[in-house]
Parts: structure tokens; sequence; C-alpha cells
């Protein structure tokens, strides 16, 4: 999507945070690693990039990355699995 069409940006925007909101209860109990493993997914050396500057396009992908309600909601349960060092 084009970094110029705002309006769709929003849309995404909340959207994104809708259902976050919505599957709140999910993530709660399970979203550390679905968090984890849609980041890794995403940032794997074969896929696409989330953000091109260059020529000013965003992936709708980029949205759940940096959604900061997802990750509020998912950051218990990364937690309780991090691995003690």
């Amino acid at each position: 999507m084009r970094v110029e069409n705002s309006s769709q940006i929003l849309v995404i925007r909340l959207g994104v945070t809708a259902v976050a909101l919505a599957a709140s209860p999910v993530l709660l109990l399970v979203g550390g690693p679905l968090r984890q493993r849609y980041l890794r997914r995403a940032h794997r050396a074969d896929s696409r990039a989330l953000l091109c500057k260059e020529e000013g396009w965003v992936r709708p992908g980029y949205f759940v990355v940096t959604n900061s309600a997802l990750r509020i909601l998912c950051w218990p349960t990364e937690q309780l699995l991090k691995k003690p060092v």
C-alpha cells in the first residue's frame, strides 16, 4: 500500500487495534508464542520487507508488528516463556 494514502493507513491501524482488543483473552493466554512466530516469519531473509521508504510502500504486517495494544496484550506470556539467564 502506498504511504501517501493516509486514510487507508488509519483504517488498517484502527482495524489491527480493534482485532487485538477483541481477541484479548486469547492473546493474554497464547499471545507470546503467536507474536514471536509472526515476528520470525516477517523478518526471514526470504520474505518481503515490511517497509520500503525509498519506494513509499508499507505492508499491512508492519502495523501488526508495531501495534502497541498487541504488544501489551502479548507481554505476559512472553515474560512467562522467557528463558532465564
